[in-house]
């Protein structure tokens, strides 16, 4: 298989060939993981790095084959309905990993751009927008804001 071709490119036996291969790996995919974030996201600071490795090697993982063992049971008794638990946490990992993936090519010159827009909004009295503004940084750099609620 040729690094080359997108995922979306793959028969489907070949994309089921790499999650089992993905689900067969034992720990050392975390350091690689870490090693692979670090080279892609230079400016990422380490908590980030952390928290992407988290988001998608460590409980998001362990999220998406939940959410596919419940989707197998429902099939194979209807009974059992999908359980929205299992389905949230999965979407709460996935939305983790798609805020650090659009925040950690900025890095430390985006996270000082959102701090210039605090500071702006302190020179213009938004004084009630700061400590939101803070607090979505802090989420950001946790890797841990909740998806939206639909």
């Amino acid at each position: 298989m040729s690094n080359a071709k997108s995922v979306f490119d793959l028969t489907r036996d070949e994309r089921q060939e790499l999650a089992v291969a993905m689900m067969q790996r034992g720990v050392e995919r975390l350091a690689l993981a870490k090693k692979n974030f670090e080279q892609l996201y230079p400016a990422a600071p380490p908590e980030m790095i952390k928290a992407a490795v988290f988001h998608v090697y460590v409980d998001g993982t362990d999220a998406a084959v939940l959410w596919l063992a419940e989707m197998e049971r429902f099939l194979r008794d209807p009974s059992r309905t999908l359980h929205s638990g299992v389905t949230w946490d999965l979407i709460g990992h996935l939305y983790s990993w798609h805020m650090l993936e659009a925040l950690m090519p900025a890095g430390k010159p985006g996270l000082l751009s959102m701090l210039d827009e605090i500071s702006e909004f302190a020179k213009t009295g938004d004084y009630e927008a700061i400590p939101g503004a803070i607090e979505q940084i802090k989420e950001m750099l946790n890797g841990d804001e909740d998806p939206p609620v639909i």
